[in-house]
């Protein structure tokens, strides 16, 4: 005669309970990770916006005497600016209105996601972001190209725009001018 079950099996009844258990945490641990990498994309966002200028080193290099570039917030999927630029003699590179479009919001929530991980050597970065130049329209020559990646470092407080032969801008935030910045064009 068979024994029951129970007694069989130690008497412990086996169901469904670890499958849904290990389900719970695998979808909770899927919201965090969603919700960190969500959290650290904006705070990543929100810091690129504001007044950035050129870092002495890098204007040393570039044979310019000033750079300075202002991000306003997103709008919608671009970022108004404007672009200054000045040559040793003090003419005028570039004094222009652009407009900025990051591409790929999923590879910049994955890399704002691993930065906030690390302690040192944050890189949020943007592989396509789009410049579209005022003066570009009007038959100007463009300073930077069309298309150039973007890094961005709170830690250090730079952002650096470049392509996969040359640094175009190495730009240091102005934290005070950026809040006063960033205010004005707001209200």
């Amino acid at each position: 005669m068979d024994q029951p079950r129970k007694v069989r099996e130690g008497g412990k009844k086996k169901g469904p309970g670890a499958a849904v258990v290990a389900a719970v945490v695998v979808v909770v641990l899927l919201v965090i990770i969603v919700l960190v990498g969500a959290v650290a994309a904006r705070r990543y966002e929100n810091y690129l916006s504001g007044y950035w200028v050129g870092d002495p080193g890098f204007l040393e290099k570039a044979q310019l005497r000033d750079m300075q570039l202002f991000i306003a917030p997103r709008e919608g999927g671009c970022r108004q600016g404007y672009l200054l630029m000045t040559d040793l003699d003090g003419n005028f590179v570039s004094n222009q209105a652009i407009e900025i479009c990051e591409r790929s919001a999923a590879q910049r929530w994955w890399t704002a996601l691993g930065s906030s991980f690390k302690t040192a050597r944050d890189a949020y970065s943007a592989q396509c972001v789009e410049i579209t130049y005022d003066d570009a329209s009007a038959g100007g020559a463009a300073p930077m190209p069309e298309r150039v990646k973007l890094t961005l470092s709170i830690l250090d407080g730079t952002l650096t725009l470049y392509d996969d032969t040359k640094v175009y801008a190495f730009l240091v935030k102005d934290s005070a001018a950026s809040a006063a910045a960033v205010e004005a064009y707001t209200s």
